[in-house]
């Protein structure tokens, strides 16, 4: 390699992708490939800029969940809001069970009504995927039944549910604080070991072993020892947040993209898996955390008394985890505003609820026959529909995602600067001024001033926007008559742009500020500008305004 500094990777279309220290740096060396290495005809694309995706929603505790018994009778009417028209707590032939006998006075159709009024619309979210599977729900006081049993369905909440009803989870999302969002892109490494060693857990049998040969357990052991250090540094991330999100950190089902970015999975509930079988009491599970499973350790649920979970149920509850955390790396891998990975969001997994639509064994008229009809139905799993499961946790998240106030994130570099000349007039003091007018167009921000002592030499340090750096070596030369250096350009951090992508002017301030309608020729909203860009070079659906004026311009002289 003839230079160090420069970085060449495929990308998952297939393109060479080549990474460099800066404009200059980049056109030197496709000049060089051009000219000196490859000798051919190269085609090179416009400079690709990479965005993150982020929302600004707080996160918070869900309400507590009690009970409504007006609310068990509308099955059916509550089902077409969420399931698409087939009732959600009906038994295999349609009929609904024994929810509904739990409803006295007033009759099963005066409390079907009454609680049909108190279930709003879902609303209308852009994401791919049917109504049928996917239903946001914006109030904070909705009430959901769902096999006979209700749950309030928090602000931002997302149902998602697979197409034969058996599998139905309930996500949120939120930001995360600036503290945990640096502690997990400081943690990749440790992330990404953790990740690597739940897989081979899994691998192993649900959890239950590690690998045969010394060299593997010495990799297990070495990588459980790093998930273990992680885990530390995270907890100590977590509780300097406050809020929630101290007791939270050892409820952490995986990190993405790729098992090591700044989002998390987390599950809210110490038990987050509820398994609703026909004829049978309702079990709660307790489903492994990443640390759980990098530690090879096997998971536990409880029932009614407790009892340590079997081999069996430790394997079906480490399929559903990869089913559930394959759909999540999937979503933060590519975001729904113009395709790019997420930064700094957590995903609030609130409940999982697995239905068995299976029909129960057939009891005896003996006790014994009792006991043993019990034991099947309380040890029998369900199958899971891992194929289905995982796009519908795609998009549930994707559409938790839009309902909690997406933004864009673009990278910002630390620009230092040397204007000569002093502040006190004359021509100086006028490249000096012109020097801030090229940052304040290029929205720079000036974070410190500095005068060299002895010279007129002042040094300026300053954040400026990557996607606004291309050609600013050459505005300030051209602008201050070469009285500026040559910008020091090094990335610094991610900031939140502040504008909505989807604003549309309302009242008649914005009106008569950003025009009538959001359309190609406004520049003031920068992030749409972007987000357009981006979905335009992936191939992406743009909203433009082909047609500007709606009438035929008349070219032709009149006759006098």
């Amino acid at each position: 390699q003839a230079d160090p500094c420069v970085v060449v990777s495929v990308s998952d279309t297939g393109e060479l992708q080549l990474s460099a220290l800066g404009e200059l740096h980049l056109d030197r060396c496709v000049k060089d490939l051009r000219t000196r290495f490859a000798r051919v005809d190269i085609k090179v694309s416009p400079p690709i800029l990479n965005f993150m995706e982020t929302v600004l929603s707080p996160g918070s505790p869900p309400p507590p969940a009690a009970p409504v018994a007006a609310a068990l009778a509308v099955v059916d009417a509550a089902a077409a809001a969420v399931m698409g028209g087939t009732p959600v707590g009906a038994d295999g032939d349609g009929s609904v069970g024994d929810a509904a006998s739990v409803v006295s006075g007033g009759g099963a159709a005066a409390a079907a009504a009454a609680a049909t009024a108190a279930v709003p619309t879902p609303a209308a979210v852009g994401v791919a995927g049917s109504a049928a599977s996917i239903a946001y729900y914006p109030s904070s006081a909705t009430v959901v039944p769902e096999a006979g049993v209700c749950f309030y369905v928090p602000l931002g909440s997302v149902l998602g549910t697979t197409p034969e009803r058996s599998v139905t989870l309930r996500v949120r999302a939120a930001a995360l604080p600036d503290g945990i969002t640096r502690a997990l892109e400081g943690a990749s490494e440790g992330l990404r070991a953790a990740t690597a060693a739940s897989a081979t857990a899994a691998g192993a049998g649900g959890g239950s072993g590690a690998g045969s040969g010394a060299g593997s357990a010495e990799a297990a052991a070495a990588a459980s020892a790093a998930a273990a250090r992680t885990h530390a540094q995270l907890a100590a991330a977590f509780t300097d947040a406050g809020g929630i999100w101290p007791p939270l950190a050892d409820a952490i089902l995986a990190a993405g993209p790729k098992g090591c970015g700044p989002n998390i999975l987390v599950a809210t509930s110490p038990t987050p898996v509820s398994l609703v079988s026909r004829g049978g009491p309702a079990r709660t599970l307790r489903l492994p955390s990443l640390w759980q499973a990098a530690a090879a350790s096997a998971p536990s649920g409880s029932g009614g008394d407790g009892e340590v979970e079997s081999v069996a149920t430790a394997s079906w509850l480490a399929a559903l985890r990869a089913a559930v955390v394959q759909g999540f790396q999937l979503a933060t891998g590519t975001g729904p505003l113009c395709g790019e990975p997420l930064w700094g969001v957590a995903f609030l997994l609130d409940e999982v609820r697995v239905r068995d639509a299976a029909a129960p064994p057939p009891s005896g008229a003996d006790g014994e026959s009792s006991a043993a009809t019990a034991a099947a139905t309380t040890t029998r799993l369900p199958p899971l529909p891992a194929g289905a499961l995982i796009p519908i946790v795609r998009d549930a998240c994707r559409t938790a995602f839009q309902a909690a106030t997406p933004r864009l994130v673009e990278a910002m570099f630390a620009c230092e600067l040397a204007c000569s000349g002093g502040r006190g007039g004359g021509v100086s003091g006028e490249q000096l001024g012109k020097l801030y007018g090229v940052l304040a167009r290029r929205r720079g921000e000036v974070v410190s001033e500095d005068m060299t002592e002895g010279t007129q030499t002042f040094l300026i340090h300053a954040l400026l926007p990557v996607v606004e750096s291309f050609g600013f070596a050459d505005d300030l030369r051209k602008r201050t008559s070469g009285a500026a250096t040559s910008a020091q350009l090094l990335f610094s951090h991610w900031v939140v742009m502040p504008q909505d992508p989807f604003f549309t002017p309302t009242t008649d301030k914005e009106r008569e500020e950003y025009g009538d309608t959001v359309h190609e020729g406004q520049v003031n909203n920068i992030a749409r500008k972007y987000m357009d860009a981006v979905r335009t070079r992936k191939g992406m659906p743009v909203e433009k305004q082909v047609v500007k004026d709606a009438e035929k311009q008349r070219n032709l002289g009149r006759k006098k």
